[in-house]
């Protein structure tokens, strides 16, 4: 699928996505650098804890995942922090605060179908801006803490 067959049929479905709610196509396409559908089988790994190739979004359509997270450092041993088997947004941690990815995510099924995103960047260019960024971090920080401690 060509990354304007992705954008459209990412538009056909925008509506039902919250975090473009209320955003127009135009917006939507002025937001997002990249956007592909992406499937996967039982097994394959999305991407990987610790991962800093890339700092897409991903937004599940349809299938299921499990988030693990290494234990105490252990690279061999991970624990299930979650499964997730409906539409939901998932690896904006990395996105919004640039850390290294804070999870494995695993397809749980053959029928897994996934939108990759890559938005453009946060542009800080006034106060409010930089606020709403520092709140995201903040967000994710505490997230990620409390990931570790369940591990």
């Amino acid at each position: 699928m060509t990354h304007d067959d992705a954008m459209q049929a990412l538009l056909k479905i925008s509506d039902k996505i919250e975090f473009f709610k209320d955003l127009r196509d135009e917006e939507i396409k002025e937001l997002i650098l990249d956007v592909k559908m992406v499937s996967y089988k039982e097994g394959e790994i999305i991407f990987k804890e610790g991962d800093t190739e890339t700092e897409h979004l991903y937004y599940l359509l349809r299938g299921k995942i499990s988030i693990d997270k290494y234990i105490n450092d252990l690279k061999n041993l991970q624990s299930r922090i979650t499964t997730i088997d409906e539409p939901s947004l998932f690896g904006e941690m990395r996105f919004f605060t640039g850390e290294p990815r804070s999870a494995t995510v695993e397809s749980l099924d053959d029928r897994t179908l996934v939108i990759q995103l890559k938005f453009q960047h946060f542009v800080e260019d006034n106060a409010l801006s930089i606020f709403y960024r520092n709140v995201i971090c903040e967000l994710s920080n505490k997230i990620s803490k409390m990931n570790d401690l369940y591990c």
